[in-house]
């Protein structure tokens, strides 16, 4: 169980994931970042966003999105990280996923991925992996994740590879 005593839910292939979204003020990221999410050929993940009272239309938007697999609040809160230890607090999957507004997973197999890894290492506590980063110009700029030792936790490093691209 989490924090707030939710179950974490399991689907058939074993692993569902909370995906975590915090905004405010990025209506167009947003919007960016759930296309994303949409396109995954899973459907074991739920997309849960905190909003921080957005002006710019996204509670408008979250309020259109008639997928039960959505979660939002809009309220205040205490800046990032408060917000998301809120979406922490109302995750249900056995890993949770940040994706921030205007962020978006590099292609619809990302879940896939992520699932076959947690599965493949015996579900590990912590799962990270490279990145994207997209410059000013547009072009994609690949990060590597960092390595980190620790004996408390098995790390793995398998969401995408530069030859995934």
């Amino acid at each position: 169980m989490n924090r707030t005593g939710v179950q974490p839910r399991l689907t058939s292939g074993g692993v569902f994931i909370s995906i975590v979204t915090v905004c405010k003020n990025n209506k167009e990221g947003l919007i960016r970042t759930w296309e994303s999410v949409l396109l995954q050929e899973t459907n074991d993940w739920e997309w849960i966003v905190i909003d921080g009272v957005s002006v710019d239309g996204t509670l408008p938007f979250l309020n259109e999105l008639s997928d039960p697999k959505v979660n939002y609040i809009s309220e205040p809160d205490e800046g990032l990280y408060d917000a998301m230890n809120k979406g922490i607090e109302r995750s249900s999957g056995q890993y949770i996923l940040f994706l921030n507004s205007g962020d978006q997973l590099q292609n619809p197999d990302v879940i896939n991925l992520i699932k076959h890894s947690a599965k493949q290492n015996n579900c590990p506590d912590f799962l990270y992996g490279d990145s994207y980063e997209m410059t000013l110009r547009k072009d994609l700029l690949y990060k590597r994740a960092r390595t980190y030792r620790t004996s408390c936790s098995q790390i793995i490093r398998r969401w995408c590879t530069k030859d995934q691209v």
